[in-house]
């Protein structure tokens, strides 16, 4: 699972691997950051980061869907079968 503060470091660059969601080949699917994270001074856990995946498809990560992103490949592998 990816945490607000790596967001933050990942400053709207980079690609975020899905736990839920596999390709045509069975690996984790690919979304990338698309712009910078969205923070509030009256809500600090609350945040919202511009997601794209695949040509048309744009999403927002929220703290309500973050526990099914991560980092690595690896880990998004391992969250369905370890």
């Amino acid at each position: 699972m990816i945490t607000k503060e790596q967001l933050i470091k990942l400053a709207g660059n980079g690609i975020l691997y899905a736990g839920h969601v596999k390709d045509s080949k069975g690996n984790p699917a690919k979304a990338r950051l698309n712009g910078k994270i969205k923070l509030w001074k009256t809500r600090p856990d609350d945040f919202s980061q511009p997601m794209k995946y695949g040509i048309k498809q744009c999403f927002y990560l929220e703290p309500g869907n973050v526990h099914k992103w991560f980092i690595t490949e690896e880990e998004a592998k391992c969250s369905n079968q370890c």
